[in-house]
């Protein structure tokens, strides 16, 4: 179960996409309700809790690295660049709003 700030308890919400290990998730520091999941099936998943159950994936960068995807951070300052490392030895920084439509998929 989870708990509200009053300790009571509240509906656990479901989010479902990834096809591997989950390896970290990290908020939005611009959106509250919008988080970021990255894998081990090497895809980094955006997500919004207020979209209802099946629905919840706004946007996924498939094969995002050439291994598994271990760890993600958003930029504090600037809300559209990600970064991403992954067991390929790679860091990448993703600015949200050039992701090639190749690589993201927007999941409606």
């Amino acid at each position: 179960h989870t708990f509200n700030s009053e300790g009571q308890p509240r509906e656990e919400l479901v989010f479902e996409g990834h096809q591997g290990s989950v390896e970290d998730i990290v908020w939005s520091p611009s959106e509250p309700t919008v988080f970021a999941s990255c894998s081990a099936d090497r895809s980094i998943r955006f997500w919004d809790t207020t979209r209802p159950p099946g629905k919840r994936c706004a946007m996924t960068i498939g094969e995002a690295h050439e291994a598994d995807v271990n760890v993600i951070g958003w930029n504090r300052k600037d809300a559209h660049l990600l970064a991403s490392g992954g067991d390929d030895g790679v860091i990448k920084v993703w600015d949200l709003r050039q992701v090639a439509p190749r690589k993201a998929s927007l999941d409606a």
